[in-house]
């Protein structure tokens, strides 16, 4: 069952993706401060989303945001975008 939860690593891995080109997941892990595994995690859990795109180029898959997202995706941007503006307002 997907769940739609929105965690804190969520959004650093999210926010890591935008604005740069294709990232590896090593790179994506480095930039968000997360382990490689939650990096891995949320970016397949974005690309599920529709959210990010990936692509095997040899020899690391390299991932970024998707250009043109559809509209279900859209949304699930804003929502991520929301849920980093309130986790930022906590700290």
């Amino acid at each position: 069952m997907e769940t739609k939860l929105i965690s804190e690593h969520l959004c650093r891995v999210f926010a890591a993706l935008r604005g740069a080109e294709w990232q590896t997941a090593k790179e994506v892990k480095a930039a968000a401060s997360v382990s490689i595994r939650t990096a891995s995690n949320h970016l397949q859990r974005l690309v599920a989303w529709g959210v990010a795109e990936v692509r095997e180029l040899s020899p690391e898959y390299r991932y970024r945001l998707k250009e043109k997202p559809d509209s279900s995706a859209r949304k699930r941007m804003v929502e991520i975008e929301q849920a980093t503006s309130a986790i930022s307002s906590k700290a």
